[in-house]
């Protein structure tokens, strides 16, 4: 589910300066929750043993770009701002960028969150609406269930779905329409050809309207080279769940391809 949280340690890249003045080691932790970076770290004294832990909180808005690059026995994160100035209260910055250190053991986690990261900037920079994700669900009988995924703008997740007998030109088109806020969960699990998006939603509407046979959940089925487009998805979508998290009574209704129209009122059942 996005978003996610994660706890890595880390350790920093220290300057001849910082090492004439006594510091020779430094060590912490890369937290990331909220869309929030932390660094907790502590610098230790050659003639002391005591230490000072400091914080900095990055906000994923001051972050132009965040790499990630394997080494042999480790591996560095690099983050870069926008402006030099966010990183004017951050000692750890060398030449307007931080460099932390990731032991070999935490790689992967590290290669994981980065990419989080790198799809997050991404998706705030790039301008216009998303594409539709295809989808198919469990076929019922004879019958092949098939749409497309979308938002409409920040007011509706859109199935656009068609439910075709097979082999027969008998197809009947729905689309249904249900608000951000009449969700409760949104999830992806990843496989070798197809992934599979769950949507749990907080009453039985959206379930009883989608063709099929859904106890909690709907398991929509994607094909794996869609998978940037359904996190992407997920992600304005959890965004929007958030922002309209006041209770209230959702329900979802589809209408027939000859009334698409008339959509938006036919399906007022899906957002009041």
């Amino acid at each position: 589910m996005l978003p996610f949280e994660f706890s890595i340690p880390v350790s920093m890249e220290v300057s001849l300066a910082d090492i004439l003045q006594g510091i020779f080691e430094m060590d912490g932790l890369l937290t990331y929750a909220d869309e929030t970076l932390t660094i907790e770290c502590q610098a230790k004294g050659m003639l002391s043993r005591t230490s000072l832990v400091e914080t900095f909180d990055l906000s994923l808005d001051v972050l132009r770009e965040v790499v990630f690059k394997r080494r042999i026995a480790g591996s560095k994160i690099t983050l870069r701002p926008k402006r030099l100035s966010s990183f004017e209260d951050v000692p750890i910055s060398t030449n307007a960028e931080i460099v932390l250190k990731v032991k070999r053991s935490d790689r992967k986690e590290a290669e994981a969150l980065v990419s989080h990261i790198q799809r997050i900037i991404s998706y705030r920079g790039t301008p216009g609406s998303m594409s539709p994700v295809p989808f198919r669900v469990p076929d019922v009988g004879l019958r092949e269930i098939k749409g497309h995924l979308y938002l409409e703008g920040d007011e509706f997740l859109v199935f656009d779905v068609e439910n075709a007998l097979v082999g027969e030109l008998d197809t009947n088109r729905h689309l249904i329409k249900v608000a951000p806020r009449a969700l409760r969960e949104v999830d992806l699990s990843k496989g070798r050809i197809r992934d599979r998006l769950h949507i749990r939603p907080k009453s039985r509407d959206l379930l009883e309207a989608m063709p099929g046979s859904f106890k909690e959940e709907l398991r929509l089925k994607i094909r794996r080279k869609h998978r940037d487009d359904v996190v992407r998805l997920m992600y304005e979508l959890t965004r929007l769940m958030s922002r309209d998290s006041a209770p209230g009574d959702e329900r979802a209704g589809s209408t027939d391809a000859a009334d698409a129209a008339n959509s938006a009122n036919a399906a007022d059942s899906a957002g009041e």
